[in-house]
């Protein structure tokens, strides 16, 4: 694929890389956590195989689970909170995570993509790598399901689709104090 711009930073990669799981997994949010986002930048230009390996190397699957409203609020809450600092770069939404005077998250505001709040009465699909599924503490009713496919294939896969990705300024994450 062809990265029209460069990537600026780590925020821009995880969108990317949160993009394809939700398009090729046809599902409605993915997250990917800070810490398995292994660069920090990649240039404009052709993206290359091993790009993609330096920037997801470690052989996790996706992972996709049925959540509901507040079971997505406490990932996003419980991983800042781990971090003490935004932790979750999402596909499919952007949210706002409410710092408490302690530092922690209080609260978070979800919204679509087109900037409406999503509903707080529905199910949805979410996708994360098994890393995330193992290790990070949140509520959550169902036990997921493995998809056998790493997220670094699944970026691949987007990338030979898509043949062209432009994440400049893109930003879907906030901190309110």
């Amino acid at each position: 694929a062809y990265a029209e711009t460069a990537f600026e930073n780590e925020e821009e990669l995880g969108c990317m890389m949160t993009d394809a799981i939700t398009a090729r997994m046809k599902i409605d949010f993915a997250f990917q956590n800070g810490g398995g986002i292994r660069i920090p930048t990649l240039p404009q230009g052709n993206i290359m195989l091993k790009d993609i390996f330096r920037l997801d190397p470690f052989g996790n699957q996706v992972v996709t689970f049925k959540m509901t409203y507040d079971e997505i609020k406490s990932l996003i809450c419980n991983a800042y909170n781990r971090e003490k600092s935004l932790d979750m770069v999402p596909s499919g939404m952007t949210y706002t995570v409410t710092v408490n005077s302690e530092g922690l998250c209080s609260d978070v505001e979800m919204k679509d993509l087109s900037g409406k709040l999503l509903d707080e009465s529905k199910t949805y699909t979410v996708g994360v790598n098994s890393y995330i599924s193992a290790s990070y503490k949140f509520n959550h009713t169902d036990p997921g399901t493995t998809n056998y496919n790493t997220t670094a294939q699944t970026l691949l896969d987007y990338l030979a689709e898509v043949k062209k990705v432009n994440y400049a300024g893109v930003k879907r994450v906030f901190e309110k104090k």
